[in-house]
């Protein structure tokens, strides 16, 4: 997506997260890193920040450039790394990927957000890591929790996510990428 569509939440730094240096596929000239593995140039810190390729360079996750998410949904702290990306049409999308188990209070709060992008009919996904070098397990949550959110009943939403979650993480995952260097 192009980063300027979606201006950065001002004064608001990555810090000690690294779920894109992590969860990311890059695969350029200078730089090949397959998903789910670490990136090797990580080390507290990235080691080839001024001379990183294009898609880090241009790449900020969902916190970074939603003003209404609080610090809380930092990646390293919320266990869910949020990426806008096309969906098939060109729209954005917005992409959950569940990158750690979530505290109860985190659940409740990705629900609203959930139910806020459904409701304003943005396609929106669940995404579950594949294990090191495989592309993630990827499920539209539109039509399967829209009618559990309608209720405005919590327990039905949360009935709905969790079935999403188990049947995302059934789900067989692939390599891709470039193979680890």
């Amino acid at each position: 997506m192009d980063r300027q569509a979606f201006p950065l939440v001002p004064g608001r730094e990555c810090g000690a997260c690294h779920a894109c240096c992590q969860y990311l596929n890059i695969d350029t000239p200078q730089l090949r890193k397959p998903p789910n593995i670490l990136c090797r140039h990580w080390n507290n810190g990235c080691g080839i920040y001024e001379d990183r390729p294009g898609p880090c360079r241009t790449f900020f996750c969902g916190w970074r450039i939603t003003a209404y998410l609080d610090d809380d949904w930092r990646p390293d702290r919320s266990n869910i790394f949020l990426r806008v990306a096309p969906t098939e049409s060109g729209t954005p999308g917005v992409d959950v990927n569940l990158i750690g188990e979530l505290t109860d209070e985190m659940t409740h709060e990705l629900l609203r957000y959930i139910g806020g992008l459904i409701e304003s009919q943005i396609a929106t996904y669940i995404v579950i890591p594949g294990p090191p070098g495989h592309g993630a397990a990827k499920m539209l949550l539109n039509n399967r929790m829209r009618p559990a959110l309608q209720t405005r009943i919590y327990e039905n939403a949360l009935a709905a996510f969790r079935e999403a979650v188990r049947v995302a993480r059934a789900f067989e995952t692939r390599p891709v990428g470039p193979s680890v260097p």
